[in-house]
């Protein structure tokens, strides 16, 4: 039975708060392999803890490391956190979402672009009277390379802003919780090192296959999530976690069930 958008999120703020448990000192919690992988260590650093991040871009757990009991400036770790179910056989997950307009501030696209996607996430009604239309509809044809142009000249930029953010808190590590309900296998790596295998052979196109309904840029795929009119970036990170297990830490915790 597949899980609700609020299950969804309750389990995912769960796995934060379970992160910065590991790496919290003094608690029954504490992973030191996680906290020396992550640069801690006893002989440069009193002591460390961590906490879930309130919304702060896309970091999602902060880990300190003081230098001494008064030291005021630690140093700060910051993580991007993920969680994928045993009854998630896909493994896709959920990278980045917000609005057109945020978007377009960000990435400065012209009207053209603006109404495509507008028109693809549901926000404009086109002249037929249809209403979230996908990529392979007729109404984008003239507009289908300048789309994959646009894309394709702002790539780099693009995975930068949906995996870090532009806050001055952005993530250094990327850790993925893969839970099978009796274990916990916890992935961690440098998350340029993740953002270098999601832009796979930076090809942009429509669709996987024979259908041509979103737009797919390297290993992540753009939705539009016509409820709430805004774009969402999502991706398969099983595939990841065996393609570049080599770039990972991977520590393993039992649990209770």
């Amino acid at each position: 039975m597949s899980m609700s958008h609020r299950e969804i999120s309750v389990s995912g703020i769960r796995n934060e708060r379970w992160l910065a448990s590991l790496l919290t000192q003094g608690t029954h919690d504490t992973c030191l392999p996680l906290a020396h992988y992550l640069g801690y260590s006893p002989n440069r650093f009193y002591s460390f803890n961590a906490f879930k991040a309130g919304g702060v871009g896309k970091t999602d757990v902060i880990m300190q490391m003081f230098h001494s009991r008064s030291a005021m400036f630690p140093e700060q770790i910051n993580i991007s956190c993920k969680k994928l179910m045993a009854e998630n056989h896909n493994g896709f997950g959920h990278i980045h979402k917000t609005t057109i307009a945020s978007y377009q501030r960000k990435w400065n696209f012209d009207g053209i672009i603006e109404r495509c996607l507008n028109v693809y996430a549901g926000n404009i009604i086109t002249e037929n009277g249809r209403k979230g239309l996908y990529f392979d509809h007729e109404y984008f044809e003239p507009y289908q390379e300048y789309i994959k142009y646009f894309f394709r000249s702002n790539f780099d930029q693009i995975f930068h802003d949906i995996f870090k953010g532009r806050s001055t808190t952005k993530p250094q590590y990327f850790a993925v919780t893969a839970d099978t309900g009796l274990s916990k296998l916890l992935f961690v790596a440098p998350i340029d090192d993740v953002i270098e295998y999601m832009k796979g052979d930076r090809t942009i196109k429509f669709g996987k296959k024979s259908t041509k309904q979103n737009l797919c840029l390297g290993n992540v795929t753009m939705y539009s999530k016509r409820s709430t009119g805004q774009l969402q970036f999502k991706t398969n990170y099983k595939p990841m976690l065996k393609e570049i297990k080599h770039k990972f830490r991977i520590f393993t915790f039992d649990t209770e069930g």
